[in-house]
């Protein structure tokens, strides 16, 4: 995150009118469907840091608004959740608060969580920079079994991340799906001169989305580009089963102050 951007605790009490208003209104529809606790739980936190954004750049921004429904309507698709499920999950907590009590016990602990990380970070003089990001959706099919590879220019030293969020099914039949990336230069031989990050394998094959990272610290100024693969594997040939989503490739840098 760059600069101080918008703080967590500017979300308060998390018991929002919001939600309290959504149960109210839904309080007397029958179940549906139950969004599991677990998913329950990181869907609401996702529901609080987009409206804490949302509050927070309509506050000290006069000429221009985030797009508040926007937000909302992306914490829904990331998480596979449709208003109707919302609703009806929503109606079956308003008749059992104190199961509503103990689901926003744990969002609560969870966004303190992430704030006690943020000031951390901010003790301890560090932020990031966004050096790429690729904005594209990578999907296994129908690019059959290319793998995906950046170059990505770099200028300075310091500590890199290379993320990407990964959607695997158990259809998908890739051999020891992975990330693997380096820090590389031209020393005029075949292969350049080469930094390798710790290659991160990819190993929930459930459906759900993972963000997975690979962070590496470079010294070496002669360093010029990150390159390799978001998506690699192993297998002998590319005709295999494939059933994979990749989306916000980024690349980021901490500055030490």
């Amino acid at each position: 995150m760059t600069g101080k951007g918008w703080r967590l605790k500017t979300i308060g009490i998390l018991m929002s009118a919001t939600l309290l208003l959504l149960m109210a209104s839904c309080g007397n529809r029958h179940r549906q469907y139950l969004i599991p606790e677990k998913q329950f739980v990181r869907f609401l936190t996702d529901l609080h840091l987009a409206e804490a954004l949302g509050t927070n750049h309509a506050n000290y921004i006069s000429d221009y608004r985030i797009d508040s429904a926007g937000l909302y309507a992306s914490v829904f698709r990331k998480h596979n959740v449709t208003r109707a499920m919302f609703d009806s999950t929503m109606a079956w907590y308003s008749l059992r608060p104190d199961k509503f009590e103990k689901i926003y016990n744990e969002v609560t602990a969870s966004l303190k969580s992430l704030e006690e990380e943020l000031e951390k970070e901010e003790q301890a003089g560090i932020r990031t920079e966004l050096i790429w990001e690729d904005k594209r959706v990578y999907k296994f099919p129908p690019l059959g079994g290319d793998k995906i590879y950046i170059d990505v220019p770099i200028s300075k030293t310091g500590t890199y991340t290379v993320s990407a969020k990964i959607k695997m099914l158990s259809d998908e039949l890739s051999i020891n799906p992975r990330m693997s990336v380096y820090f590389y230069s031209d020393n005029q031989t075949p292969h350049g001169r080469r930094q390798f990050f710790d290659e991160v394998k990819y190993t929930d094959r459930s459906g759900k989305e993972v963000e997975y990272k690979a962070t590496e610290t470079v010294r070496d100024r002669r360093f010029t580009h990150i390159r390799g693969f978001i998506v690699n594997y192993s297998n002998t040939d590319s005709l295999f089963e494939r059933n994979m989503v990749v989306t916000h490739i980024t690349i980021t840098r901490k500055i030490e102050e």
